[in-house]
């Protein structure tokens, strides 16, 4: 079959001077591509069949010729060739043959995925082919020589192809790498994309939208190129594109698109972003120098993404996917350099990271609680995890009690409505953990106890209350002190219920103790369950505590309204008798007199001065005042 198809296509080739001829050799192409990319997916022998004709396909192409031969019309016409098959052979603007260069970038994409071809397509020099097309545009023409010159709007589709055909490409060819030259070119056209001189773009197949009159496409398909040559992890080319100064040409970048918060961000801006941080995360995750060129301009932009809200960024996961990819920055080029550090948390970066705890699911707060554990080494960092105040003016501490009680409350550990133990034999484990089966274990294999330390929440916590302390926490509310005590000897507890495993495993594998040993661990696990009850007891005596407390707290406020009652009755009766006065004159004269009675009283009792006078008369005349509007009277003197 694959021969009937190659002399077919061949016999198009020679003879693509009509449209007809033209699409009838795309239409074989594209049969071929169907073929090879052959991929089952039914379970049983049927899938053996499948995969052994697979790779009689592959086989057949290699040894007939039939892919060496489309390599050769793939790097046609940018690299000079003295085939006979590519002598007589021509390309033209048509659409025919602008698809026709679009498939054959495609077949090779497809041949690439077995191994065999790695050879071929190394001796094939299709990547220089492939990186003819790495230039700024618009193309300078050369006039000396008639070479071939696709249309503008044709070119810049064909750069984006051979972008996308790289980024697969270049990882299995390291060596053409460093003989080509490749990380000089893709730095200028990256500069190119990234600089401020316009480009009239003639737009391109690649988006619906957003591809004229600019180079965000460009820019997106050089990220991506660079992301797959840094998965690689092959230190030769960090140091490469270090040495060139991808660090501070991305961070500068990522710092100017970020600016424009006010700007929906779309999918090909969401692309830029994450692809960008993700290089700049592989390349300073294990050198500090690295994460010191990522320097101020890089934390500054850091800070901005985490300040990002939600509804600028496009729907669905785009926020999430963001947020990952910065907070896997921060952990890469921040935490590890003490400057960076410094920086990032006199920038209220901390803050950011906090606020993104409380306002997150818990599949973010996982991680984002992990990035902060990690900064905490820094000691500068405690101050401002012990200010930080949320939207409902709750302090950290609060916050992660409620972390732990979710976790639990997800996991189904028994407690009652307090929040204290309920089962001091079982202090952590919930319904979750004890419904997984136990079974003997394979050497190195964690057991259910430990995988309960990855799947959850609560060892980040406990490793914060470790740097913040256990006592003298602010903005902690009465279940929080409960918590507090389970968290406090989460470890112990944690031990206690691994030996406890490892006693279930010993006796269903038939193993018998010897003495001491027998001794030891009745031991801890005698003295896991003592302090399981001391904790139930602290807790106890915490909740009487409190319940004495809100017992004191509520006689105050019941003498507080008896006093207030009171108040307002006496109130009431002065009304009463201010009323009766200026309605009666009798009674306004027994007020006088009780009025005049009760001055004589407050005043000292008389002496005999001789020769002293009085300057001024003590009594106001024919005052008829028996009542004042003021609790006090101002003497002005």
């Amino acid at each position: 079959m694959d021969i009937l198809l190659k002399e077919a296509f061949f016999g198009q080739i020679t003879q693509s001077h009509c449209q007809y001829h033209r699409q009838l050799r795309n239409d074989i192409l594209v049969v071929c591509s169907l073929i090879l990319n052959i991929n089952p997916n039914s379970p049983g022998t049927e899938t053996f069949f499948f995969n052994l004709f697979d790779g009689i396909c592959f086989f057949q192409v290699i040894e007939t010729g039939f892919a060496k031969q489309l390599l050769l019309f793939a790097s046609y016409p940018e690299l000079r060739s003295n085939s006979p098959l590519v002598k007589n052979f021509k390309l033209t603007t048509y659409d025919e043959d602008f698809e026709f260069k679009k498939l054959i970038f495609n077949t090779v994409v497809i041949l690439n995925r077995n191994p065999m071809m790695n050879e071929l397509v190394t001796n094939s020099r299709i990547l220089l082919a492939l990186l003819s097309y790495i230039e700024p545009l618009p193309r300078k023409k050369d006039r000396e020589t008639n070479a071939f010159e696709w249309k503008i709007s044709q070119f810049e589709d064909l750069q984006l192809h051979a972008l996308a055909v790289l980024s697969i490409l270049l990882p299995y060819s390291l060596n053409e790498y460093f003989e080509y030259g490749v990380g000089t070119r893709l730095l200028v056209f990256y500069e190119w994309t990234i600089n401020n001189e316009e480009y009239n773009s003639e737009g391109n197949s690649f988006f619906a939208k957003g591809g004229r009159n600019n180079k965000r496409s460009q820019l997106k398909y050089i990220l991506r190129l660079f992301r797959s040559l840094i998965s690689t992890k092959d230190e030769r080319i960090y140091i490469d594109l270090c040495d060139q100064g991808i660090i501070s040409s991305i961070t500068g970048h990522l710092r100017v698109m970020t600016q424009k918060t006010s700007i929906h961000m779309d999918y090909v801006d969401l692309d830029i972003i994450c692809d960008g941080l993700f290089i700049l995360s592989c390349l300073g995750e294990l050198d500090v120098h690295r994460k010191e060129i990522f320097g101020s301009e890089g934390i500054e932009m850091l800070i901005q993404i985490l300040s990002i809200e939600s509804p600028y960024v496009c729907g669905g996961l785009g926020y999430h996917r963001l947020l990952v990819a910065a907070i896997d920055c921060v952990w890469c080029c921040v935490v590890g350099s003490v400057i960076n550090e410094d920086e990032f948390i006199q920038r209220q970066g901390v803050f950011a990271l906090l606020d993104l705890i409380e306002i997150n699911p818990k599949s973010l707060q996982n991680i984002i609680l992990g990035c902060v554990l990690d900064l905490t080494e820094n000691t500068k960092c405690l101050h401002f995890i012990m200010t930080w105040q949320g939207h409902k003016q709750e302090y950290f501490t609060h916050v992660l009690c409620e972390l732990w009680r979710d976790e639990e409350r997800e996991t189904y550990v028994a407690r009652t409505e307090k929040g204290v133990i309920s089962d001091h034999t079982k202090p952590l484990m919930g319904l979750l953990q004890q419904s997984v089966p136990l079974t003997p274990l394979k050497r190195f294999e964690p057991s259910r106890a430990v995988l309960d330390l990855i799947d959850n929440m609560r060892s980040k916590i406990y490793g914060f209350f470790c740097k913040l302390g256990f006592s003298e926490l602010p903005g902690l509310h009465e279940e929080d002190y409960i918590t507090i005590c389970i968290i406090e000897n989460f470890l112990d507890f944690k031990m206690g219920e691994i030996w406890q495993e490892i006693m279930s495993e010993l006796d269903m594998e038939g193993v018998k103790l010897i003495a001491p040993d027998g001794e030891a661990t009745d031991t801890i696990l005698r003295a896991t369950e003592e302090r399981a009850l001391a904790v139930v007891a602290t807790q106890n005596y915490i909740l009487e505590q409190y319940h004495k407390l809100d017992l004191q707290f509520e006689k105050e406020f019941y003498n507080e309204l008896v006093r207030s009652h009171t108040f307002q009755e006496k109130r009431l009766e002065q009304w009463k008798s201010f009323v009766a006065r200026t309605s009666k004159y009798p009674l306004l004269m027994v007020a006088k007199d009780s009025q005049n009675q009760a001055i004589r009283q407050s005043r000292p009792e008389e002496k005999d001065y001789s020769g002293y006078h009085t300057v001024h008369n003590l009594e106001i005349p024919n005052i008829s005042i028996t009542v004042s509007n003021k609790c006090f009277v101002n003497f002005i003197l």
